[in-house]
């Protein structure tokens, strides 16, 4: 059995989760991304979670991670709160993972686009970039091509 150090991102928390650890998983890391929803107030997470993919009766492939915390975030309505989105790769690292166009576009809709985060270098940068990409699910759906 490989021992995995799990890198998390880098807050000022005053108070860690303990179930935080059950985030990541080597057999799912390649795909789906990780979300943290965090005060920065109260320097505190609030909720945490990953995209999910759904059933082949669903009209959609799967629920990003930038939606379900965009609908946590609309329910409680504090504009104190950030969403940090990544990914891990096989080793525990973090690696970034920018919002796809859909995602981009609920973001602008809610006005959430200044608050959507994710980490490159250890560093915190804006997720929301000019170009977004299709979703991988669509890209496979569609046989489209980068």
């Amino acid at each position: 059995m490989k021992i995995i150090n799990i890198e998390y991102p880098n807050l000022q928390l005053k108070t860690i989760h303990p179930k935080l650890n059950n985030l990541y998983s080597v057999d799912n890391c390649a795909v789906a991304v990780n979300y943290i929803i965090y005060d920065k107030k109260k320097k505190t997470i609030l909720n945490f979670g990953s995209s999910r993919p759904c059933g082949c009766n669903h009209h959609k492939s799967s629920i990003h991670a930038e939606q379900n915390a965009i609908n946590y975030c609309r329910k409680n309505k504090n504009r104190n709160l950030e969403i940090y989105i990544w990914r891990w790769d096989k080793c525990g690292n973090i690696k970034k993972a920018n919002c796809c166009i859909s995602c981009t576009k609920l973001a602008k809709k809610y006005g959430y686009e200044k608050y959507i985060f994710t980490f490159e270098n250890n560093e915190k940068k804006c997720a929301i970039i000019d170009k977004p990409e299709l979703s991988l699910a669509y890209k496979i759906k569609y046989g489209l091509k980068d």
